[in-house]
């Protein structure tokens, strides 16, 4: 028994999820920041590093949670695995 692997797996298996899960909740949430700051900032509220508003303006968030529920399927995926793997050696 590979108690490290059985760590790992846990912690990815976890982790993927979580991320499965809260997917479209989290790329809601980045809008809203990112939507608020450019209100804040066309306010007249201060930038809080050198050309803030360019960068959130050019990186927006995700238009969609494909991208990170892919990422959270793999990882789920490799949890797994490495669990087995951890519970065979």
């Amino acid at each position: 028994m590979n108690y490290q692997l059985i760590l790992y797996g846990s912690l990815s298996l976890i982790s993927g999820v979580s991320i499965l899960l809260n997917a479209r909740k989290r790329r809601l949430m980045a809008e809203a920041s990112v939507t608020k700051r450019l209100a804040e900032i066309a306010g007249g509220a201060e930038e809080l590093y050198f050309e803030e508003h360019r960068s959130l303006e050019a990186y927006p968030p995700p238009s969609s949670d494909a991208k990170m529920r892919r990422f959270g399927i793999v990882l789920t995926i490799l949890g797994f695995a490495c669990i087995i793997m951890g519970l065979a050696s």
